[in-house]
């Protein structure tokens, strides 16, 4: 064999070699990233729940138009949906308030950095959740109940 074609062989060679690997990775790196982003948007800074996506129905993502009616406010059962989950996101961090029927409870409280929480109430009537910076007194107040199952959301927020 002549010097150039075996040098071409080689390139040939570690070309097909780099292609393959190239696209194991790329296949391996795209279906473990799969599982690690989340569908749902990030949550906004404003103090306001947003719904955690282990709380989402296929009904809630379906034609508004083809929804079954919801039920009147006045009735007293829960829905027949497994439990609900909200966050409440704003000054100090988030809270995590999860509703069996008409039962809430804290699933978890995330202060921001610097500030420190104190739980007041973990349940079932109601969540109180404090969230406070001790070097400028920021301060957000939470409070969680069941309303038809889902957890509402009221906050008190202070800030300096």
């Amino acid at each position: 064999m002549r010097p150039t074609s075996s040098l071409a062989v080689g390139v040939a060679v570690w070309l097909l070699v780099v292609a393959v690997g190239s696209t194991l990775v790329w296949v391996v790196i795209s279906r473990a990233g799969d599982g690690v982003v989340s569908s749902q948007p990030p949550a906004p800074a404003t103090g306001q729940p947003t719904p955690d996506a282990s709380a989402r129905s296929p009904r809630s993502e379906s034609n508004p138009s083809t929804s079954s009616p919801s039920p009147s406010p006045s009735s007293s059962t829960p829905p027949a949906a497994g439990p609900a989950r909200r966050t409440w996101q704003g000054v100090g961090g988030q809270v995590t308030v999860e509703c069996r029927g008409p039962a809430a409870s804290l699933v978890n409280a995330i202060p921001d950095s610097g500030f420190g929480f104190e739980i007041d109430d973990r349940g079932p009537d109601r969540v109180r959740v404090e969230l406070e910076r001790a070097s400028d007194g920021d301060r957000s107040r939470i409070e969680a109940r069941c309303v038809d199952g889902i957890p509402v959301f009221e906050a008190e927020v202070d800030v300096d």
